[in-house]
This record gives structure tokens, C-alpha cells and sequence, in this order.
């Protein structure tokens, strides 16, 4: 089933503007098993004014909304005075009060970690049989061999495919690892500029193009209180066939871009 796209709303406190995401499983399961239709566990009806207050419906500081066929529906969502994990909440439309599935708030409040496919590729690592490694004007080719034992696959110079090259086998395991801490949504560019691609590597199967990945670095400003005059580490990030746009990774990715290069650049 095609992944849904995931829609997070601005957060202020985090500088982040709203972000179309690829959603991940969870993203899917909450979409289509408990949120369409959404049921509550229980219906309080019509509550009174103190009774509202109690549960933190009077004047709340969360919402659900939801638009469908055109219609927006509002769910007001108040707190549990008793320590419970499901919230409360109010439906504006007729003011009736339930007791909502406290997973189903929980996956919306932590939806940039939840709900977020953070995945570089869709498809595994034993299903190419053919890279290419470039960084600038220099490029290397690549064929992995042994493809019926996913944990065993070997990579090997297109130019001497019976050699297995143990080098790029292990920087291509890294560069698979790799830890994304942030993602992007389509179309936004990272608060201090564009990234510039430092590698790229493509994967073909069966002479048909497989996806690609690209790693960039983004050399941010000194901060305006700096007492050193060294320049600040690089930001790192990547972008494939299978993310919205630009993703944020850990520091430790400054090694493989460095190691590609090198490899790109192997006679």
C-alpha cells in the first residue's frame, strides 16, 4: 500500500513551519484503522459548566480537526482529573462530551517522531545489483553479487565483478545505516541556506534505475556571541527517491561523505 502523505502543523516553539512528510506504518494504521471511523470508548453527552472545567474543557488548549466531504469537524480536547490516559473531549458542533482511545492523541501530540517514515529507500538492500558512486566529476561503478543472501551480499568494481571489494562493501553498510534526526517537508529548504551535494549514489536493478540518494553538507553562520574564530561543523543532510525533501542526519555522516569522495575518486 502507497504511503500517506503526513501533514504536521507549524510549531512555533521549534521554529518549524507546516510540513508535508512521507507517513510511516503507524501513520497508516492510525489513518485507517483508528481513525477512520474514530470511536470513543465512552459518551458523557451534554456536561455542565463545572463539570466542563474539571475536565479541562472549558477553555482547552488542544483540538482535533478533521475535514471531510467538505465539512470540518472540531473535537475539543480537555484532561483526565483522575490520572487516566484517555482524554476527554467536546465535540463543538453539539457540545457532547466522550472519552477518546488515549493512543490515538498520544500518536497525534508525537506525530513528528510517530508518525514520520524515516526510511532513505523502499526497497532492501539485496534488491540492486548495481551502484554508482559520484562525487563532483569523479564516479566509480559497482555490481553486488549474491543477492539470494540478504545479510551476504557482496560489492565488487564493475570492472572486476568476480573481486569483491570488502572497502566499499563496508562504507556502503554505513552509508545504508544511516540515522536521519529530521525531516523536511517537500519543498523546504534547511533555516540556513541550501545544501550543497558533496555525493551521490545510485542504485539500478537489472539495468532500470532503483532510487538514489544525495548527501549534502550546509555550512551555518557563526553564531553572533562566537568567541572562536573556527567555523562551526557543517550540517549534514540527504534527500532520495523515497523522502518528501531534505532530511537532517547525525553528525557521524560526515564520515561516509568523506570516504565516498575518497571512493569516488579510487583509480
Amino acid at each position: 500500500m502507497a504511503r500517506s502523505p503526513a501533514f504536521l502543523s507549524p510549531r512555533p516553539d521549534a521554529k518549524a513551519p507546516e510540513r508535508e512528510l512521507r507517513g510511516n506504518e503507524t501513520a497508516q494504521k492510525l489513518l485507517f484503522e483508528r481513525f477512520a471511523p474514530l470511536r470513543a470508548t465512552r459518551a458523557l453527552g451534554a456536561l455542565p459548566a463545572d463539570k466542563l472545567k474539571e475536565l479541562g474543557l472549558e477553555a482547552p488548549k488542544k483540538k482535533i480537526e478533521v475535514t471531510a466531504r467538505g465539512t470540518k469537524y472540531t473535537l475539543l480536547v480537555g484532561t483526565s482529573p483522575y490520572g487516566a490516559s484517555e482524554p476527554y473531549v467536546r465535540d463543538e458542533r453539539d457540545g457532547k462530551v466522550y472519552v477518546l482511545a488515549g493512543t490515538v492523541l498520544g500518536d497525534l501530540d508525537g506525530a513528528a517522531i510517530r508518525l514520520v517514515d524515516r526510511g532513505l529507500h523502499a526497497f532492501k538492500q539485496n534488491e540492486f545489483d548495481a551502484i554508482t558512486v559520484a562525487a563532483g566529476a569523479k564516479k566509480r561503478e559497482f555490481v553486488q553479487t549474491n543477492l539470494q543472501t540478504p545479510t551476504g551480499t557482496k560489492l565488487a568494481a564493475k570492472a572486476s565483478p568476480d573481486k569483491a571489494d570488502e572497502t566499499a562493501k563496508n562504507w556502503h553498510d554505513k552509508l545504508w545505516r544511516l540515522m536521519v534526526l529530521d525531516a523536511l517537508g517537500k519543498g523546504e529548504l534547511p533555516a540556513n541556506g541550501t545544501p550543497t551535494v558533496a555525493l551521490r549514489v545510485d542504485y539500478a536493478r537489472k539495468g532500470q534505475a532503483r532510487g538514489f540518494v544525495e548527501l549534502a553538507r550546509l555550512q551555518p553562520p557563526p553564531p553572533a556571541n562566537a568567541t572562536s574564530t573556527a567555523p562551526p561543523p557543517a550540517e549534514l543532510y540527504a534527500r532520495s527517491e523515497r523522502t518528501a525533501g531534505w532530511v537532517k542526519l547525525a553528525a557521524t555522516a560526515d564520515d561516509v561523505i568523506k570516504d565516498g569522495e575518497q571512493l569516488a575518486a579510487k583509480e
